[in-house]
C-alpha cells in the first residue's frame, strides 16, 4: 500500500529534488489518483490516493545541494538502523529519482519510514498517522522509537530527535 502510493508520487517529476517535510497517512478506500493540491516556489503540497489509503505530503526545496556524512554506526541493544541496500531496493522499486536516495550514505526516504511504522506491532492497526521529519536520517544512522505520550511519538538518533510521530 505505501509502496504503491510512493510510486504515485513519483511520477510527479517536477518535485523529484524536493524533500519532505512531512507525511500524513489515512487509511480507508479512496479513489486512484496523484494531484498537486499548492505548489509555490518553496513549498508544495501534494496527495495521492488509493484502495487502502491516502497521503498528503509536504515537499520543500532544499536551499543548497544535500550532502551528509554519518560516521561508522555501533548498534546498541532496542536500536535499529535502515541499510543502504533497503533505501536503494525501495528507491527502485518506486521509481523515486530524487538524488539524496543514492549518496553515499543514502537518506532513508520518508515513504519508507511510514512503510516500516505501519508494519510494526505499535502502528499496524493505526487509521490516522502523521510524520513530522526534523532531521535528515542517513541509512546506518541508529535510531530508536521513544513515546511521549498515549499518541506522540519521537525516531531519534543518539544526538537529536529525527521525526515526530502523532497517531490521531
Amino acid at each position: 500500500m505505501v509502496r504503491e502510493l510512493a510510486e504515485k508520487l513519483a511520477t510527479l517529476e517536477e518535485f523529484s529534488e524536493d524533500v519532505i517535510a512531512e507525511i500524513k497517512f489515512f487509511r480507508g478506500n479512496f479513489e486512484d489518483e496523484v494531484k498537486i493540491l499548492k505548489a509555490a516556489r518553496a513549498m508544495a503540497t501534494v496527495q495521492a490516493t488509493s484502495a487502502q489509503g491516502k497521503v498528503l505530503v509536504k515537499l520543500m526545496k532544499p536551499r543548497e545541494k544535500i550532502c551528509v556524512a554519518v560516521g561508522r554506526c555501533e548498534f546498541e541493544a532496542g536500536k535499529f538502523a535502515f541499510t543502504a541496500n533497503e533505501v536503494l531496493n525501495f528507491v527502485e522499486e518506486v521509481g523515486d529519482k530524487n538524488e539524496i536516495h543514492r549518496l553515499t550514505p543514502p537518506i532513508v526516504p520518508g515513504f519508507l519510514v511510514l512503510e516500516t511504522l505501519l508494519k510494526s506491532e505499535k502502528f499496524s492497526s493505526c487509521e490516522n498517522l502523521t510524520l513530522r521529519f526534523k532531521q535528515f536520517t542517513a541509512a546506518g544512522e541508529q535510531l530508536a522509537l521513544q513515546s511521549k505520550g498515549d499518541k506522540v511519538f519521537e525516531l531519534r538518533s543518539k544526538d537529536a530527535v529525527k521525526i515526530l510521530i502523532s497517531v490521531d
